[in-house]
């Protein structure tokens, strides 16, 4: 029983060296370059161009947005009671609301970035005027800061 343990125990522990020397060894930005290759292969694959991501002007998956406001708004007027104003109305819903989407996350993403924004120049200035350096990693471009 106890060979047991130690043998479990030993393989645990070289399986787990084994994870960190691969995650060690991998190079996220080469990850991300061939991720984009592949998406472009596949978009040339498919025919070079999508008809919704174009008529979206999106490249995000947004059509359960669409289909959620072409459904509401359909019912919206069968409760009106008039066929083509619902035919009309779920195909503007299926249109324009995932354009309206991706601009509200747009709004939203920029306002938080510019929220952010003074104050970190902010305190990288008055970390300069102090005597210190920006952060490792972060060189400053242009020469000098006077």
């Amino acid at each position: 029983m106890l060979a047991f343990f130690f043998f479990v125990a030993f393989m645990a522990a070289f399986f787990v060296a084994a994870g960190v020397i691969a995650y060690r060894g991998r190079n996220p930005l080469a990850e991300i370059i061939a991720a984009h290759q592949r998406q472009q292969v596949r978009r040339e694959k498919a025919g070079g161009h999508n008809l919704l991501a174009e008529l979206w002007q999106t490249e995000e998956d947004v059509l359960p947005v669409a289909v959620a406001a072409g459904l509401a708004a359909a019912l919206i007027a069968l409760a009106m009671g008039n066929p083509v104003l619902m035919a009309v109305t779920a195909l503007a819903a299926f249109i324009f609301a995932p354009r309206a989407y991706v601009q509200l996350k747009k709004r939203r993403r920029q306002a938080l970035f510019l929220g952010q924004l003074g104050r970190v120049v902010e305190n990288l200035a008055s970390a300069i005027r102090a005597g210190g350096s920006p952060p490792p990693g972060r060189p400053v471009r242009g020469g000098n800061l006077a």
